[in-house]
């Protein structure tokens, strides 16, 4: 048999066949390589040339003696078998499979009118991980528990085909509510199962974890674990040495990219550049950064964070990620000039930036000056050059809600995002919410009932079923849904809230207390905490007990503050609740406290406080200070696009002629003021105003 197989010079021809594969395979991975080409490109290219391995064999047995041969019945039936068959197999591998680039080249208009073009990944290329914080096996260096996923989670996002999320890269706190509600508030030593339950919720492929510790020379042993979320199969183990904490991290980063099998082409679309370059080259700089991360994140404290980011800058002013950092908690906190300081660094060091911070120190920039309008253009340009980046299109979303008043963009930027990820279930409560505004309850509807047959698991869509069916009137299917989602929801005292609300509105009013009563004994985030307390709130004043609205007025007022910034503070906490304060008789403490807070901002921003004082004034029935603070809030509400607000202007207006007599005209301008905020995203988050209006 062999002598006939080597006579036929079958051996022969199949190794040619085979090294001929070979050097085609290794082209055609260069060639992905280099020209940012699809993965399943090579492996397509490798079946297809196995599959047809049989056939090779089959001419090379009759057709690889030397001489003239003819084609066998043999041949002519088996070669069409084998073709069909490797066909059915590539389809089955690859029919789902995209073959050809994995970039797509987008344009856009920024906001001084020129044209941008700029290649970016197709979204089903990149990958996603979850960073946890660091062990500490020695004991010293306990900064880097926090400094290694912040550092290493800033290094991964340099190749612009890597997704990483940790829960302190926000600049606000909603990232560590899980954790928080878990009993894991400072984020430290998280359970694997934990870990892996947040990853899944936010649709993150991998999570990674580990230890470190100091060597016995100097230097940094890290040892880290890289878990897939959908599997409990054993993690991948790196183990890493380096000089320094910068060091570790780059070579941690190496090691993942490595194993993940990102693309190295992908350093042509964005940069691999080492800590000590992109993000500090001092250690210090490095650990007060970590520490105002901490404290703004973890502690609350973001006004102590913006002296830490103060700090930092002056320890390195290059440091351009804590520069756009401390631009942002400023911003929120009123603190214009801070902001401005800081946006001038980052700019002036942008070369350190990401792409995300380069836009966002852009939009921050010209919302400091007070040209939304601009500050809008950059947001849709970043989400027009990057149209698989969800976090850039959520910012624009919200940017159309509360800076335009733009209902139909907002939604279809929405339903963009939820066509990148159908899984994200507050992107589902915010296309049903904004359906809502323009008046589609159906199709709320089924948005919802459709995102809870496909999720059962998730409280979210029965939540928001109950609340549209509480807003109708429809007390019966409000509680029906929202008592399905208290059973799914354990730990989350939303679901526990509603259905107090639900108690209110039937007048069970024992049964309303005792479900706020569960709340509060659950509440492990100070959200939570503000939440229960502006449900006993709404108790106390439908109750007439004015005794105790005024103590949770008060208590309110201290919660908020642990995570609100002052502008937030201002417009929510206080302006929010103005008739409760007026219907406690603490009229001249809601005035107190609207100027404490506007003392907290800096130009333009302290000219909020004029919505506040305009409310009060109508209450105290002073008509001439009304009128002229009314004017003033009208050009407030222009000067800042909030287009969403507009509805106080006319229902100003309808005060001020009630007081004047004049029932007419009142009534004229309390209905576009219905008219206006019936079309505004406030129909649906409060009807504390649409009450006040009618």
């Amino acid at each position: 048999m062999l002598t006939g197989l080597l006579k036929r010079r079958v051996p022969q021809i199949l190794g040619l066949y085979l090294g001929a594969a070979w050097v085609i395979v290794e082209f055609i991975s260069f060639l992905t390589e280099r020209y940012l080409l699809s993965p399943a490109l090579t492996d397509f290219v490798l079946v297809s040339l196995l599959t047809m391995l049989p056939t090779v064999a089959l001419i090379a047995w009759f057709h690889g003696t030397p001489g003239k041969d003819t084609w066998a019945p043999t041949e002519k039936v088996l070669i069409p078998i084998n073709i069909i068959i490797a066909a059915g197999v590539l389809f089955a591998l690859f029919g789902g499979e995209e073959l050809g680039a994995t970039t797509t080249t987008v344009t856009a208009t920024d906001e001084q009118g020129a044209t941008v073009t700029r290649v970016v990944p197709k979204p089903q290329y990149r990958e996603s991980i979850a960073l946890f914080s660091f062990s500490n096996d020695g004991r010293t260096l306990n900064w880097l528990r926090y400094g290694i996923p912040i550092a290493l989670s800033r290094d991964l996002q340099q190749n612009p085909y890597i997704a990483a999320w940790s829960p302190l890269d926000g600049y606000e706190q909603n990232r560590l509510l899980d954790l928080q509600r878990a009993g894991y508030g400072d984020a430290l030593d998280v359970p694997v199962p934990l870990m892996r339950n947040i990853a899944s919720k936010n649709n993150l492929a991998y999570m990674l974890t580990g230890n470190f510790s100091s060597g016995l020379r100097g230097g940094l042993r890290l040892e880290a674990f890289l878990y897939r979320t959908d599997s409990g199969a054993a993690p991948k183990r790196f183990d890493i040495f380096g000089a320094d904490p910068g060091d570790v991290v780059d070579r941690l980063s190496s090691e993942i990219r490595r194993y993940l099998d990102i693309y190295s082409g992908g350093d042509t679309l964005g940069t691999d550049l080492p800590v000590a370059e992109h993000f500090s080259t001092s250690n210090a700089a490095i650990e007060r950064y970590v520490d105002a991360v901490v404290l703004s994140a973890i502690e609350n404290d973001s006004l102590g964070a913006i002296d830490v980011l103060g700090e930092v800058a002056e320890i390195d002013p290059s440091f351009a990620a804590a520069a756009v950092h401390r631009a942002v908690l400023a911003a929120n906190n009123g603190q214009t000039e801070a902001a401005r300081e800081a946006l001038a660094l980052a700019t002036q060091h942008n070369y350190r930036l990401l792409p995300d911070e380069t836009f966002l120190v852009k939009a921050l920039t010209y919302y400091t000056r007070g040209d939304v309008a601009k500050m809008l253009s950059v947001y849709e340009m970043h989400a027009e050059l990057y149209p698989g980046d969800i976090h850039a299109l959520s910012r624009l979303a919200y940017s159309y809600i509360y800076h335009a008043n733009d209902i139909d963009r907002a939604l279809a930027t929405f339903q963009q995002i939820y066509e990148l990820d159908n899984s994200l279930d507050w992107v589902v409560s915010q296309i049903a919410s904004l359906q809502r505004v323009q008046g589609d309850e159906e199709a709320a509807i089924a948005t919802l009932n459709t995102y809870s047959r496909r999720r059962p698991d998730d409280y979210s869509p029965l939540l928001s079923l109950g609340r549209i069916h509480l807003g109708n009137g429809d007390l019966s299917a409000a509680r029906s849904y929202t008592e399905r989602a208290v059973l799914l929801a354990t730990g989350r005292v939303d679901p526990l809230l509603q259905m107090a609300r639900i108690e209110l509105r039937e007048g069970n009013y024992d049964q309303a207390k005792s479900r706020i009563a569960e709340a509060r004994a659950i509440v492990a985030a100070p959200r939570q905490e503000s939440a229960v307390i502006a449900a006993e709130i709404e108790y106390f004043a439908q109750r007439g007990m004015l005794e105790e609205l005024g103590q949770r007025l008060d208590e309110l007022y201290r919660s908020d503050q642990a995570f609100r910034g002052a502008v937030n503070l201002l417009m929510t906490t206080v302006s929010d609740h103005a008739a409760h304060y007026y219907a406690a008789d603490m009229g001249d403490v809601y005035f107190e406290r609207l100027e404490a807070n506007a003392a907290k901002l800096e130009p333009p921003l302290n000219e909020l406080i004029h919505v506040g004082y305009l409310g009060y004034y109508l209450e105290q029935g002073d008509v001439a200070a009304a009128e002229k603070t009314a004017a003033l809030v009208v050009e407030l509400v222009d000067r800042f696009g909030r287009d969403d607000l507009a509805y106080l202007n006319n229902l100003a207006s309808a005060r001020i002629y009630q007081l004047k007599g004049d029932t007419a005209a009142a009534i004229e301008s309390a209905q576009r003021s219905l008219d206006a905020f019936a079309s505004s995203v406030h129909s649906i988050e409060t009807a504390a105003h649409q009450v006040l209006i009618r």
